[in-house]
């Protein structure tokens, strides 16, 4: 969730930090299209908010009958009094593009959509490799260990025909995935016997990568800076944006006014807010929205207790793999910490420090009770560790990556809604092949190919997939 800029002279910038934290996320799941008619009515049902009161306000400490509910929305937040008249616009712009993708997306489209996903995926991947072979070789055995790096994911499911849609959904969009029997699944993951669900289902991806993206990034903000590229990130909240005469941009900042010749809106949730502070149709092209979830990152408490010592090998990390069950995911940071993340509201920007710190008792409920149940008392639970985070949601589930028309010089990274660990290298890729595209000129590119991206691992992918102009 940053702003950044990248100019002539290769000076690069990032602003508005918002926040950092530990992510563990699963580069290279199955793609789920979020976007399709099948979904509208699991959609609509949870939004309505009914479930929310008849799941949670019954036995919550205990009572895992029911799976807890996905998606919440708050229409007073996304379009009332709260919001700007440019949030307002960013919402039913938003709105009116994701209503438009499911509503009408055949079959053939959305495995269209998981395939292009599945290969920006596949392509990560391969680019992570790459980069971990690199940090081998220079033998940084401290970032090797930091990164926690772990293979394989199991989805656990309440019916047989959930498992196998899973399967299926994998296969289909060209990911490996078997159904395990329960003696298989806790072989593989031992705290799966922990879990609070009766006669379950077990889906493993044996492919799947759990990595951490805060030490990963840290390291390659250490290699920027010493290849020269200057990294500014306390300059402040971006005020305005402007477009000069001359075809330059003016960014003003708590600290003062700076000028590029080129500009990469990557400022994750906040992206459309600052694109309509340039121009109208710089807004149109970027019609994200803020889908806001919570996550719990929790340490092992000093001491031992009976329940710690049965269910933790101090030697390697609390899960052996990442696992998925009643909405939520649960992944391991080391072998002292574990995070929980899961639900997605609709609940407009946030606006004051309580939307950055505070969680209402939903979230905080369903990941105490769960923790408590597989964890035992490992850890030190307070509901003040369930915080909120916010994702840049694509109306059409595939990020907005490249140059924007008719604006020569603005280009966007952004839309990569709980997937940005899972593309962002492969997206990243694409960006530097846009931009290039425009500084080296055409005819300085040997054997490009115009109309589509060169992957990592050498998948080509069609620019208009990425290209914020499909939205215009």
């Amino acid at each position: 969730m940053m702003f950044s800029m990248y100019s002539y002279n290769s000076y690069l910038s990032f602003f508005d930090s918002i926040s950092c934290y530990f992510s563990h996320i699963v580069p290279g799941a199955a793609m789920h299209i979020m976007s399709q008619r099948s979904t509208m009515k699991q959609i609509l049902n949870d939004f309505i908010g009914i479930r929310h009161h008849t799941v949670f306000n019954r036995s919550p400490n205990d009572d895992f009958t029911d799976i807890p509910p996905y998606f919440g929305f708050s229409a007073w937040k996304c379009i009332g009094l709260p919001a700007s008249w440019e949030e307002r616009m960013s919402f039913m712009l938003f709105m009116f593009h994701f209503l438009k993708t499911s509503l009408f997306s055949s079959e053939h489209d959305v495995r269209l959509r998981g395939k292009y996903l599945v290969q920006l995926a596949s392509s990560n991947r391969f680019a992570l490799a790459k980069e971990i072979e690199a940090f081998e070789k220079k033998q940084n055995k401290r970032l090797i260990k930091s990164l926690s790096l772990n293979s394989g994911f199991i989805s656990v499911h309440r019916t047989k025909d959930k498992a196998e849609d899973a399967v299926q959904e994998c296969q289909v969009f060209g990911e490996d995935a078997e159904i395990l029997s329960y003696q298989s699944a806790v072989e593989l993951e031992p705290h799966i016997q922990y879990l609070p669900i009766k006669d379950a289902f077990y889906v493993h991806r044996p492919n799947d990568k759990v990595g951490n993206c805060y030490e990963f990034m840290i390291e390659n903000i250490k290699s920027l800076i010493k290849k020269g590229v200057r990294y500014e990130n306390n300059w402040g909240r971006v005020r305005n944006i402007e477009r000069n005469e001359n075809g330059s941009f003016l960014i003003t900042t708590d600290n003062g006014c700076h000028e590029y010749d080129y500009i990469i809106l990557a400022n994750g949730i906040f992206t459309p807010l600052l694109a309509g502070k340039l121009q109208l149709r710089a807004s149109r092209a970027c019609p994200t929205y803020p889908l806001k979830g919570y996550s719990l990152t929790l340490i092992k408490r000093h001491g031992k207790s009976k329940s710690s010592e049965k269910r933790i090998n101090k030697e390697d990390n609390l899960l052996k793999k990442a696992m998925s069950f009643d909405n939520l995911y649960c992944t391991s940071i080391s072998p002292n910490m574990v995070r929980l993340a899961g639900f997605g509201e609709l609940s407009g920007f946030p606006n004051c420090e309580d939307d950055y710190t505070k969680s209402p008792g939903l979230p905080i409920n369903v990941m105490q009770k769960y923790v408590r149940a597989i964890f035992g008392d490992t850890f030190n639970f307070h509901p003040d560790l369930v915080s909120p985070c916010y994702r840049p949601l694509s109306p059409d589930d595939l990020p907005l990556v490249g140059a924007v028309k008719s604006i020569p010089g603005l280009y966007f990274h952004t839309g990569h809604g709980t997937l940005g660990w899972t593309l962002c290298l492969a997206t990243a890729d694409c960006l530097a092949q846009s931009i290039c595209d425009e500084i080296l000129s055409k005819e300085h590119r040997c054997n490009d190919t115009t109309d589509s991206f060169t992957l990592p691992d050498g998948t080509r992918l069609p620019k208009s997939v990425l290209s914020p102009n499909r939205f215009l």
